[in-house]
C-alpha cells in the first residue's frame, strides 16, 4: 500500500484500517485514493475519497460497504456510499 506523505497521521491510520477491512470484502480487486491527498491539493478541512474497484461480472455487496463506511463515519457526518460506476 503506497500512501501519500502528506497525509496527516490521523487520516494514515483511518486509510489503513478502511483498507484493511474493504480489502476483506468478498469480490474488492482494489482499494485506492482520490481526490485532493492523492492530487497533493488537499487543504486542513480535506476529507479521504476512496475508490473501490471490481469486476462488473460479479460486483461486491454495497451493504457490506455501507457497514463498514458506518463504522467509521462522524454521528452528524454519515458516509458518501455511492452506487456502481462504470469508468
Amino acid at each position: 500500500m503506497i500512501i501519500p506523505a502528506s497525509l496527516p497521521p490521523e487520516k494514515r491510520r483511518l486509510l489503513e484500517g478502511l483498507v484493511e477491512s474493504l480489502s476483506r470484502v468478498p469480490r474488492m480487486q482494489a482499494v485506492v485514493l482520490g481526490g485532493s491527498f492523492a492530487s497533493g491539493t488537499q487543504h486542513i478541512q480535506s476529507d479521504l475519497d476512496i475508490g473501490l474497484y471490481y469486476s462488473e461480472a460479479e460486483p461486491f455487496s454495497l451493504d457490506a460497504i455501507r457497514a463498514i463506511a458506518g463504522g467509521v463515519s462522524l454521528p452528524d457526518k454519515p458516509p458518501a456510499v455511492t452506487g456502481w460506476r462504470r469508468l
